[in-house]
C-alpha cells in the first residue's frame, strides 16, 4: 500500500493538460501572427519612405551645390532583385 501512495504523487502533467496549454498557445500565436506582420510591412513602408525622403533630400543639396536642376530616378526591382525593363 505504501509503494502505490507512493508513485500516485509524483508530479507532472498529463498529456491533457499539454495538449490544452499547446491549444490555448496556437489560439494565442494565430490571433497575434496577423498582428505582427502588419507592423512588419509597416516597418518596411516606413524604410522605404525614409530612403525616398533621404534621395531627395540628396537630390535638393546637389542642385543647390551645383546650381543646376537634378533629379531623383526610381529604379522598381523584380523579386528576384533585377531591374524591370
Amino acid at each position: 500500500m505504501l509503494l502505490y501512495n507512493a508513485r500516485k504523487s509524483s508530479s507532472g502533467f498529463t498529456l491533457i493538460e499539454m495538449l490544452v496549454v499547446f491549444i490555448i498557445v496556437g489560439v494565442i500565436a494565430a490571433i497575434a501572427a496577423p498582428n505582427f506582420l502588419g507592423l512588419l510591412n509597416q516597418s518596411r513602408v516606413k524604410d522605404g519612405l525614409a530612403q525616398v525622403e533621404g534621395a531627395v533630400k540628396e537630390a535638393q543639396r546637389q542642385a543647390m551645390r551645383r546650381g543646376k536642376p537634378c533629379k531623383v530616378k526610381f529604379v522598381t526591382r523584380t523579386i528576384n532583385g533585377k531591374p524591370e525593363k
